[in-house]
């Protein structure tokens, strides 16, 4: 008996042995010139707002609770390729539609090839206050890296002749979009994995546009790869994030500090418009928490899905006020997806 199973286990052994290992996975988005990759996108959650009392718009001042849905389209629309695999890509929104309602009252906002038509409990509003055309057509395009990760963006001239954003105008929207977007996680790993690995990937935010600028450190996300899982016939990789974003008060004010505070004097709110007085005047200090599943097709070299659970929480704050009390506030809790629909 001992040697029967002795024989056994030795056999075991053997055949384990011989079984192929697990082949390592490579996730690298593989950006193609011409393609546009599509993905419905859907909003849902609850929004809490109260914004300053001096910002010029109606609601100003005044708390709400905010029911919040949104649906429509991102398209991932690749311009060019680098021989680095980036891919320079304008990011568009076409169509969307956004429904909000609060103490009984229902707003509804539809864009379609960037013109916007409101109404408030079925009656016409004006919906000229935002461009919405912006939506449909960002002036601006981004480089995003194999490892989806943001790394320059180039704003489009009305002539449709790109400019470096190194010598672009101050632009608060510019400015603003291309350093929040540039703090934005890495999304994939430098190197192939196998399931069960995890990757971390630090957000920074610089302090100044400036090139040499300092960078603050607001947090950090961990990715794991859980493995292959067969959806609608393909074979995805099947990804778990989980991470968390903090500014506090004071770093908020070194960053107020860094830009510039006045319109009149060439500062980051040159662009704002009737904002500017408000924005000079107020710092930002905020917290979120993201987490969600996300599926990355390895072949084709690109997502296909992600859902996300965010809870992200906001406060304005008088620039001048040292105690920190804050006179606005947005917290938001809700899932936001994406699920591609063409390519």
């Amino acid at each position: 008996m001992r040697r029967l199973l002795l024989s056994l286990m030795v056999a075991g052994t053997l055949a384990l042995a011989a079984l192929p290992s697990q082949a390592a996975v490579s996730l690298q988005q593989q950006w193609q010139a011409g393609q546009k990759l599509t993905y419905n996108t859907n909003v849902d959650g609850m929004l809490n707002l109260q914004l300053p009392a001096n910002v010029p718009i109606m609601i100003a001042g005044m708390p709400l609770e905010i029911n919040l849905r949104a649906a429509g389209k991102t398209t991932l629309d690749t311009k060019s390729v680098n021989d680095f695999g980036d891919g320079t890509v304008q990011v568009k929104v076409d169509p969307l539609s956004i429904e909000a309602e609060s103490f009984g009252q229902k707003a509804l906002i539809k864009i379609n090839n960037g013109k916007a038509a409101m109404t408030v409990n079925g009656a016409t509003q004006d919906s000229s206050f935002v461009d919405w055309n912006l939506l449909a057509n960002p002036p601006m395009t981004l480089t995003f890296s194999p490892r989806m990760k943001v790394t320059d963006f180039t704003l489009l001239k009305n002539d449709a002749s790109p400019t470096s954003n190194a010598t672009l105008p101050v632009n608060v929207l510019a400015i603003v979009q291309n350093m929040i977007l540039q703090s934005l996680p890495a999304m994939l790993p430098e190197k192939s994995i196998n399931d069960g690995d995890q990757w971390t990937s630090e957000v920074q935010f610089k302090t100044s546009p400036a090139p040499d600028a300092q960078t603050l450190k607001l947090g950090t996300f961990t990715f794991q790869l859980k493995g292959a899982e067969t959806v609608n016939g393909r074979t995805l990789q099947h990804i778990t994030m989980n991470g968390s974003l903090t500014l506090p008060p004071e770093q908020s004010r070194a960053l107020a500090e860094a830009f510039g505070s006045s319109a009149a004097s060439g500062g980051i709110l040159n662009g704002a418009g009737k904002y500017a007085d408000v924005l000079s005047k107020h710092v930002l200090s905020f917290t979120q928490s993201m987490n969600g599943d996300l599926y990355f097709d390895a072949l084709e070299g690109h997502f296909t899905q992600a859902n996300l659970n965010i809870d992200a929480k906001a406060k304005t704050l008088p620039r001048d006020d040292k105690n920190g009390t804050a006179d606005g506030f947005m917290d938001f809790d809700g899932m936001v997806r994406f699920k591609l629909v063409s390519k």
